[in-house]
């Protein structure tokens, strides 16, 4: 579940890379030993990078699925994690955002 609530504040698809930037300790454990977020429970709800044909991307398997749970993470929640997820992406792409500064 705790999984689902941060990959849906990513987007529709996502990277298990990440997930792994974002997800509690406790949960990535889990996560990584049970191999949960490629099982058939998820399977329900997202599509595993092999369907996709992408290394390290999951999607949902329809938009409806995601803002479903968007709209079920508390919005205290949501921002905290919005805020984490654009950090992420900051400390990926920083070399290459000099273009874009305007826009921030």
């Amino acid at each position: 579940q705790v999984v689902l609530m941060v990959a849906c504040v990513i987007g529709q698809a996502f990277s298990y890379s990440m997930l792994l930037k974002l997800l509690p300790v406790t949960v990535l454990t889990t996560v990584v030993k049970e191999g949960t977020l490629g099982d058939e429970k998820m399977g329900e709800f997202i599509t595993p990078p092999v369907e996709l044909e992408q290394e390290d991307e999951y999607s949902f398997n329809h938009d409806f699925i995601r803002q479903t749970v968007y709209d079920m993470v508390p919005r205290a929640e949501r921002v905290r994690t919005h805020e984490r997820v654009a950090m992420c992406l900051m400390l990926e792409f920083c070399d290459h955002m000099s273009p874009w500064y305007y826009l921030i």
